[in-house]
């Protein structure tokens, strides 16, 4: 077998790409990257098989990152990825660039408001 081009461990949801709506928790794997396929969670899946291949390019709390979204048989395979130089470069395998942006759940970005606000009001309290 041959060395992979890249191996890193990768956020990983597989479902079905027909809308259905049905969503999978994402678990831990070991995405593997080879001249000829993707090996992760026990599976390898050859180029061949795959109908269209996006990375798209996200920053989440400034960090930047990547998820690489594969469709191959009616399902959809998305692998969420930090940022590293093999991503940035040449791939073994077709794929089309885009960017992308993180959308947060309303809780989130509640909190996010919350927060902020505790600071100004600690902020204030100290100044004055």
């Amino acid at each position: 077998m041959s060395q992979p081009l890249f191996s890193g461990s990768a956020r990983f949801r597989d479902g079905v790409s027909s809308g259905s709506g049905v969503r999978m928790r994402p678990r831990r794997v070991r995405l593997r990257v080879f001249n000829d396929a993707l090996e992760f969670a026990g599976q390898r899946l050859d180029y061949e098989a795959v109908d269209e291949a996006v990375l798209i390019s996200v920053r989440q709390f400034f960090v930047p990152s990547f998820v690489l979204r594969v469709e191959s048989g009616g399902k959809t395979l998305s692998f969420g990825v930090n940022s590293n130089p093999f991503w940035r470069g040449e791939l073994p395998f077709p794929v089309r660039r885009v960017r992308g942006k993180v959308r947060l759940p309303l809780v989130f970005k509640l909190l996010r408001l919350f927060f902020l606000g505790g600071l100004a009001w600690v902020g204030w309290r100290l100044l004055a």
